[in-house]
């Protein structure tokens, strides 16, 4: 989290009551003196490897300062069955990214036969920065073998964090599996669990203090299926501080709390910083132009202009520093943003939401870690622009903070006091027409039947076009040409693609106008000789199709990046003297239906008239999430893309 919240944070416990050193949880927690090998079911037999115990105790606890800490202990017990288990397991990671100290590390294996090997030590490596996922604490555990087991506790201090998240599911099956909060009887933590996770039992009965306990006995695990947000569906628990007897009766950390404290953070800029975004506003010269234009234009010059940076200090949120500098941070960016539609009259609101992928965005539980991601809401066009992400534009955000909820901030005023509101809206995902790669093929045959000539046309729009568009203009040459010709190769390898013609890759046309390529494509994998007739391919022309293959009972719902649209026509000059064989299988109609209007579909279709054959293709995807008794249906959809791709057509002489 940003300072400027930890410092809001840390005043709302300006008063600590109770505050007196007690015993800590973890302290007399400890493991089996003398453990024994578990014994398996025939199912568990089978895994790789089984977590037995999952114990995590989050423990809240004050210092002698009378300082509210967080303390995290981990205990673990995983069954090895094969190599594969032995090798994902025979080290042992632990983050210290936000951790303040190691306090407690204990570490053996239990063989078959019960031996016992205890951690050495003096092998706990430090790496600084592992992976570029921080610090780590690295050990190898020593003794594992086939059947054996790994136990590892260790204790971590941390900065007391308010809200927290702990996801509970795993492609590895746990059993034990059990989650304690614990915090002095003066704090009220409250917890919500998701995706089946059962509910949080509380304990008062130890003097001083409140225990929240969350346990199951096993949990199956949870393999990542395709089309799925596999980490937003996994079970898991949220948690935050919800009132103190600091101030009895008031709910802490609310969403509108939230939302004066962005607000202060994002909407409020010095008057000299002010002078220098008015100055700038003149130079884009916004006058005449639409609220639209306005935003484009803004957003433009910010995106071509300014850097982003994970750094913090007040270079990179200091709006006059960074109109010097041109570079910022994401809450820089937003104070800048924020500053010049101000200055150009143009109505908008701080959102704040996180990536559905990773968790959906609960409005009934007012966590704070839900607040991860900015973009800005303009009302008068009911429309958003994602502040920080340089390859987006005006309209369209990451696809991952759509069809979602967030935080919305509304200005509001009282007297001369200003500060925001907060409510919970929807942030709706763009129309699955707004998402198109379209593609037209002109095909010849050569004279001699060796191969075809294709004229390929294509135009993507929206998402579709947000991977290649906003970069095209910025690679070398050659660069260029290598994207170009993959993107023409329909094929895959074979071909010879000449010809390209690339438009719409300047600023201005960014995710507004249609991102278009066009060349030519030489190649004789479609054609095949078969005694006196030749087999054309066609289904390969509309290139590779994804087959959805489901060999387990699917678990999760259906939920895709975003609404995303294809059409594909095909023009075939038949050869003089000849004639196609097998048309009607172009013709194809899978769908779904929800109050008589199609959801998704595929759907082909073929006609003849003189020698030319036409074929025209519509595929689309309208809405983002299909629930697990729509996936049958998902899947004949995407599989009729497949089929298609199999047909082929006999050509032979009339």
């Amino acid at each position: 989290m940003q300072t400027y919240l930890l410092c809001f944070l840390l005043s709302i416990f300006s008063l600590v009551l109770n505050a007196q050193v007690k015993v800590k949880e973890y302290e007399n927690y400890t493991w089996d003196k003398d453990p024994r090998p578990h014994t398996l079911t025939e199912p568990e037999a089978k895994e790789s490897e089984l977590i037995l115990k999952d114990y995590k105790l989050i423990e809240y606890a004050y210092n002698e300062k009378g300082e509210l800490c967080m303390f995290v202990t981990v205990h673990k017990i995983i069954h090895l069955n094969t190599d594969k288990g032995i090798e994902e397991n025979n080290k042992i990671y632990i983050s210290m990214r936000e951790a303040q100290e190691l306090i407690g590390l204990q570490a053996r294996t239990i063989s078959k036969a019960g031996k016992i090997t205890l951690l050495d030590k003096s092998n706990v490596k430090d790496i600084e920065n592992f992976e570029n996922s921080g610090p780590f604490k690295i050990f190898a555990v020593e003794g594992a073998e086939l059947g054996s087991e790994i136990e590892y506790i260790y204790t971590l201090r941390k900065q007391a964090s308010y809200f927290g998240t702990e996801k509970v599911q795993y492609t590895t099956p746990r059993k034990d599996l059990r989650i304690d909060l614990v915090f002095p009887d003066n704090l009220c933590f409250e917890t919500k669990c998701y995706n089946k996770f059962p509910d949080f039992l509380k304990d008062s009965s130890i003097a001083g203090k409140i225990r929240l306990c969350g346990k199951a006995g096993s949990i199956p695990a949870l393999k990542e299926e395709k089309y799925s947000a596999y980490d937003s569906d996994r079970m898991r628990i949220e948690y935050k501080l919800s009132y103190s007897a600091a101030k009895p009766g008031k709910r802490l950390l609310t969403w509108n709390d939230a939302a004066e404290n962005y607000y202060s953070s994002s909407y409020t800029i010095p008057s000299k910083a002010k002078s220098k975004v008015h100055d700038l506003i003149k130079q884009l010269a916004l006058g005449k132009l639409s609220t639209e234009q306005k935003i484009r234009s803004i957003e433009s010059y910010v995106k071509t202009t300014i850097a982003v940076s994970t750094e913090t200090g007040e270079d990179y949120f200091d709006v006059e520093r960074i109109l010097k500098n041109k570079y910022a941070n994401a809450t820089g960016l937003i104070k800048l943003y924020m500053a010049l539609f101000a200055d150009a009259g143009v109505d908008c609101q701080v959102v704040l939401t996180c990536d559905r992928n990773l968790k959906k965005f609960d409005g009934a539980f007012d966590s704070w870690n839900y607040l991860s991601e900015y973009l800005i809401y303009f009302p008068e066009v009911s429309n958003f622009i994602a502040p920080d992400q340089a390859l987006m534009r005006y309209g369209f955000v990451p696809a991952g903070l759509t069809n979602t909820d967030g935080l919305f901030i509304k200005k509001v005023s009282i007297g001369d006091y200003e500060t925001g509101v907060a409510k919970i809206k929807n942030i709706p995902a763009p129309d699955y027409t707004a998402s198109y790669n379209r593609l037209y093929e002109e095909v010849n045959l050569e004279p001699d039947f060796s191969g075809i000539n294709m004229h390929i046309r294509q135009s993507y729009t929206g998402y579709e076009a947000q991977s290649y568009q906003p970069i095209y203009g910025y690679l070398p040459d050659e660069d260029k040409k290598k994207l170009s010709e993959e993107m023409l190769r329909i094929l895959g390898k074979d071909g010879t693609v000449s010809n390209i013609k690339v438009s719409n890759t300047d600023e201005k046309s960014i995710l507004v106008n249609p991102f278009l390529l066009e060349g030519d494509l030489k190649s004789s994998a479609p054609l095949e000789k078969a005694g006196n007739k030749y087999l054309f391919k066609i289904g390969t022309l509309i290139g590779p199709q994804a087959e959805l293959y489901q060999e387990d009972i699917r678990k999760t719902d259906v939920e895709n990046a975003f609404n995303h649209g294809y059409y594909r026509e095909i023009t075939l000059t038949i050869p003089d003297g000849y004639k196609l064989n097998n048309t009607d299988a172009l013709n194809i109609d899978v769908f779904d239906l929800d109050n008589n209007e199609r959801t998704m579909e595929f759907k082909s279709s073929c006609s003849i008239t003189g020698n030319q054959l036409k074929v025209i293709i519509d595929e689309d995807y309208r809405r983002i999430i299909y629930p697990l008794d729509k996936f049958e249906a998902f899947r004949k959809v995407i599989d009729a893309s497949a089929d298609f791709n199999k047909i082929v057509l006999i050509l032979e002489k009339k």
